[in-house]
C-alpha cells in the first residue's frame, strides 16, 4: 500500500519521517532524492539547463531561491517528478513484504500525487507558528510572508488528506502517539484490503 507523508514548510513532516523509519517502516525521501538529482545527476541537470534558463544555476548548482513564480518550480518537477516516482516504485518493490511504504514528498497536493496513493497523511502546524519558525531560523535570508502567501491552501490540504498529524482534534496527543495509531490504522487497513 502507497502512503503519501506531505505537510507544508516547517510542519514537521521531516521529524514525523524519522519517527516512522525508526518504527521500521519504509519512507522513501522523495524530497531528498529531488535535492540528489538536480544538484548531483548530470544528466538531470543537462535537461534541465536544456529546458529552463541558465540563470536558475548558480555555478553548477539548481539555486532554488532563483524560482520566483510557482510555474518556473512546476517547470522544474515536470522535468524530474517521472524519474522521482520511477525511484519510488523500485522502492516499493524492493520492500514488497512490508505493510505499507511511506512516500514523503512536500508536493503531493501541489502536484495532484494524492490521487496515486491509498492514503495521504499531512503534518498540519498553523501558519503563525511556522512564520515565526522562519524568521527565528532564517532571520535575514528568507521573505516568510512570499513563502506562506504562495503555498497551496492548508484548508484545502486537511480536507484532501485521509490523516493529520497535529490538526486541532490531537494536538493533545504528541506526534510520537499519534504515528503509533497510524501505523496500526495503516496495518489494519493493509490488512482488511487484502482480504476484501
Amino acid at each position: 500500500m502507497k502512503v503519501g507523508l506531505t505537510g507544508s514548510y516547517l510542519s514537521g513532516h521531516d521529524k514525523a519521517m524519522g519517527i516512522f523509519r525508526k518504527m521500521g517502516v519504509p519512507v522513501f525521501d522523495a524530497d531528498m532524492f529531488l535535492t540528489y538529482i538536480i544538484n548531483r545527476s548530470d544528466d538531470h541537470k543537462r535537461m534541465i539547463r536544456h529546458n529552463l534558463p541558465n540563470n536558475f544555476f548558480i555555478a553548477d548548482t539548481i539555486d532554488l531561491h532563483c524560482f520566483k513564480k510557482n510555474n518556473d518550480f512546476d517547470r522544474l518537477l515536470d522535468l524530474v517528478e517521472f524519474d522521482i516516482l520511477k525511484a519510488y516504485e523500485k522502492f516499493r518493490i524492493e520492500n514488497i513484504n512490508s505493510y505499507y511504504t511511506i512516500f514523503k514528498y512536500s508536493y503531493i497536493f501541489e502536484r495532484g500525487l494524492n490521487e496515486s496513493m491509498s492514503k495521504v497523511i499531512y503534518c498540519h502546524k498553523e501558519r503563525d507558528i511556522r512564520k515565526r519558525y522562519m524568521s527565528l531560523l532564517f532571520p535575514d535570508f528568507i521573505d516568510t510572508d512570499k513563502i506562506l502567501k504562495d503555498e497551496f491552501d492548508q484548508d484545502v490540504k486537511l480536507k484532501l488528506s485521509d490523516l493529520v498529524i497535529g490538526d486541532k482534534k490531537s494536538i493533545q496527543h504528541s506526534v510520537h502517539d499519534q504515528i503509533i495509531f497510524m501505523d496500526s490504522y495503516l496495518k489494519k487497513y493493509t490488512l482488511s484490503c487484502t482480504h476484501a
